[in-house]
């Protein structure tokens, strides 16, 4: 098995980072990225991450109910967002072409934003109807438009009917493509599209888990790509009042290679409506919360290391009132709405076990200046791995018939003068391509060598006149297939 680690030399263009994903983790500030770092939802609000801490916003257009997204670039400079049905620029007006698309303000998930990997210009907004009257569609928006305040230049595309109003998005274990995910309604098929540089991919559909016959509730991967989980109802027509029902949370297992959902876990909620759901950042705790009409509402946490998740359930804060969408923020909190109020929640330390999460109530003010800005049931939806303490790395696609060296030095990895070199321990005998690929997609260079014996060998290619930036080193054949970032200047 290869691993990279840092390698570092006092010449110039020099490597700044080449590391294996175990190692970005640890070492996340390298690359952090911040399109996430604008929020803005229900009546005016919104919140602006940049500085660390949310600051509230005060020249925020939208007017939603539910669902929304927005879209900043790598630097945290707000490019859009939308309802769903309308979309604003950076500068709070509607584009030119912002409105008439058929998501709904009244969606849980009415609208997600997904970058074209292929074009840094272009995004897609994907749309959810409300209750299961319309279909799955996107628009595109191309921000070379109106002076680089983007337009939307296609709206509505067809993509599946019978929908629910639950999606999300994570990216490809290539670091590269996107899976979109919905649910079909009265039925236990997901639809997982996958965003390429040639387009939208037909649907890998699985079918498991339960049969979905309501379509309130949010669904959200967690950070890596690993599990999926999704907030769920049965709805009662008369008792115990009417128009409730009985809550559950659904739990599968996500292969970001392939797409498929896999071993679904039920838990009983006991209540009547769950609607909010979110994975703490590193995945160890999963957050949902309950309300019964008319009552009272909680929040739970469960332990996704536990033996027995559904033993592992503890109210981490209960209140009179009704509680809804749950988003993680960049800051690496979770955010909680009270329904028609100016202030948030914030679960601080989403990591820790039970209540040493520390929840807070009314945390955030949302509109300090008196202007009418408030929360409603929603908060926006990102491509959940944006908020991965390493993005945009990704944990690597599964390697087969790699055996662990445990007593192997780790391998050097090192860019210097147009060169990459690895060297490190491969087992057995075979052929091995380097390739490095830039952040579009496309190859620069490749090399193929053969592996002759096992143990120790070095595989170079040399990296023809490019421009600085960010590139992918991707090593293949032999059983392997390896990713990893590294910076040219």
């Amino acid at each position: 098995m290869v691993f990279f680690i840092l390698y570092s030399r006092i010449p110039k263009r020099i490597i700044r980072t080449l590391l294996l994903l175990p190692l970005l983790l640890a070492c996340s500030f390298l690359f952090s990225q911040k399109q996430a770092n604008f929020w803005q939802f229900g009546t005016l609000a919104g919140l602006d991450f940049n500085s660390g801490s949310p600051v509230a916003l005060t020249n925020s257009a939208i007017n939603t109910t539910e669902g929304s997204s927005s879209i900043s670039d790598a630097s945290g400079n707000l490019l859009f967002y939308t309802d769903g049905v309308q979309v604003w620029n950076k500068t709070n007006a509607q584009m030119p072409n912002g409105f008439g698309l058929l998501g709904d303000v009244s969606t849980t998930q009415s609208a997600l934003i997904v970058p074209n990997p292929g074009n840094t210009d272009l995004y897609y907004i994907f749309t959810l109807p409300a209750e299961g009257g319309g279909n799955f569609n996107y628009s595109v928006v191309d921000m070379s438009l109106q002076s680089g305040n983007g337009d939307v230049t296609t709206k509505n595309t067809f993509l599946k009917s019978n929908v629910s109003e639950k999606m999300s998005a994570v990216y490809h274990c290539n670091g590269h493509d996107i899976w979109v995910s919905i649910h079909e309604m009265n039925s236990n098929a997901f639809y997982s599209y996958l965003v390429t540089n040639s387009g939208i991919s037909a649907p890998v559909i699985s079918n498991v888990g339960p049969v979905h016959t309501d379509v309130h509730g949010q669904m959200k991967f967690n950070t890596s790509g690993s599990k999926l989980a999704l907030a769920r109802d049965t709805v009662i027509t008369f008792t115990p009042l009417p128009g409730t029902g009985l809550g559950y949370v659904d739990i599968f297992d996500f292969n970001s290679a392939t797409g498929v959902l896999s071993s679904p876990l039920v838990l009983n909620i006991n209540h009547q409506k769950t609607y909010g759901i979110e994975f703490s950042p590193d995945d160890s705790k999963l957050y949902a919360g309950f309300y019964d009409l008319g009552d009272s509402s909680a929040v739970l946490q469960f332990d996704m290391n536990a033996s027995d998740i559904q033993a592992s359930e503890e109210i981490i804060h209960a209140e009179g009132g009704p509680l809804y969408g749950f988003q993680l923020g960049p800051d690496r909190k979770i955010y909680v709405t009270n329904s028609i109020s100016p202030f948030l929640n914030v679960i601080n330390d989403p990591n820790l076990t039970g209540t040493s999460c520390n929840y807070a109530g009314n945390a955030i003010n949302l509109d300090p200046g008196g202007m009418g800005a408030m929360c409603m049931l929603g908060l926006p939806g990102f491509i959940q791995s944006y908020l991965h303490p390493a993005f945009p790395a990704v944990p690597p696609c599964p390697a087969t018939g790699i055996s662990e060296q445990a007593n192997t030095s780790p391998a050097l990895v090192y860019f210097d003068h147009d060169q990459l070199t690895i060297s490190g321990y491969f087992e057995g005998q075979g052929r091995v391509t380097l390739a490095v690929i830039d952040m579009l997609g496309r190859k620069i260079c490749q090399e193929d060598v053969e592996i002759t014996s096992a143990g120790n060998n070095e595989i170079k290619v040399t990296i023809p006149d490019c421009p600085s930036g960010i590139y992918i080193a991707q090593l293949s054949g032999h059983s392997i297939f390896q990713r990893s970032k590294f910076s040219k200047e």
